[in-house]
C-alpha cells in the first residue's frame, strides 16, 4: 500500500494523502498491510520536484521508450525504475497479490497518470511501479477503488480455499510459504496469522504444481507436517 495513503509525509511536496476508509483500517488491524513508497525507496528526497511521465506510461518507461522528467527537465527515470523493482521485491517477499496505490502518481497510478505537460491534465495509463507489479501478476487498485479491491480480495481468498480443499494433496505434506501480508509495524502491534500461501512440498501427478500459488484460510487448514513463516521480517 502506498505510504502516503497511510498518512506518511513522503509525497513530492512533503505531504500525505491519508485515506480513512474502514476497510483499510480493518486490513491494518489484521496485519495485512505492507507499506511502501517507491519514489523515496528509489532514492528521491522529500520534498522533491514534481515529476511526470513524458512519452507514454509506466510500461513505456520500463521498456525504455518513455522517461520520467521533472518540470525543469531532469530525467529521474532511474529512480522510478529502481523504486518499482524494490516494490516488487517487497511484494514478492510478503506474497502480496493485491496492491492499493496512489492514483495518478507517476509511480503508482493504476488507471490514469498526468500527461507530461505539468498542467494538471491526466490521461489513461499507469505508473512505473504499477506496471511492474502487474507484469508480475499483482492486481493494483487506486484509493478510489477500495471497495473493488476488497471484493477482489474476498473472491481470491474464497477461490484459493476451494482449490486447496479440492486438491488431492490437501491434508498431506503442505507448507506455509509466506503470510500474505506481514505485520504492519506502524500499527504498533502484532496480529494473528489469518492467511497463508500454500505449496505442496512434493507434488504428485494430479496435484497442483510446485510453482502454483494457492491462497487459503489458515483457520480451515490442517497439515500433518509443515513449517510456517510469520511474516515479521
Amino acid at each position: 500500500m502506498s505510504a502516503c495513503l497511510l498518512g506518511r509525509p513522503v509525497r513530492y511536496d512533503g505531504g500525505a494523502k491519508p485515506v480513512g476508509d474502514e476497510v483499510v483500517k480493518r486490513w491494518r488491524g489484521e496485519g495485512r498491510v505492507v507499506v511502501f513508497c517507491p519514489e523515496v525507496s528509489g532514492g528521491l528526497s522529500v520534498p522533491r520536484p514534481a515529476a511526470e511521465i513524458v512519452g507514454g506510461d509506466g510500461d513505456d518507461v520500463l521498456d525504455g521508450v518513455a522517461r520520467v522528467l521533472t518540470e525543469g527537465g531532469e530525467d529521474v527515470s532511474r529512480h522510478f525504475v529502481r523504486g518499482a523493482r524494490l516494490a516488487l521485491e517487497a511484494a514478492r517477499g510478503a506474497g502480496v497479490r493485491v496492491a492499493l496505490l496512489k492514483e495518478s502518481s507517476p509511480s503508482c497510478g493504476s488507471l490514469r497518470v498526468h500527461d507530461g505537460r505539468f498542467a494538471g491534465a491526466r490521461v489513461p495509463g499507469h505508473g512505473v511501479t504499477t506496471a511492474l507489479l502487474r507484469r508480475a501478476g499483482v492486481r493494483v487498485f487506486g484509493e478510489d477503488r477500495i471497495t473493488e479491491a476488497a471484493a477482489f480480495l474476498r473472491a481470491l481468498e474464497g477461490s484459493g480455499a476451494r482449490r486447496l480443499r479440492q486438491s488431492p494433496g490437501f491434508g498431506g505434506f503442505w507448507r506455509v510459504v509466506a503470510v500474505m501480508a506481514p505485520v504492519d509495524r506502524s500499527a504498533g502491534r502484532k496480529s494473528s496469522v489469518r492467511l497463508g500461501l500454500f505449496r505442496p512440498l512434493r507434488p504428485e501427478p494430479g496435484q497442483l504444481g510446485g510453482g502454483t500459488v494457492v491462497l487459503a484460510s489458515a483457520s480451515g487448514f490442517r497439515a500433518r507436517s509443515g513449517t510456517s513463516q510469520s511474516g515479521d521480517a
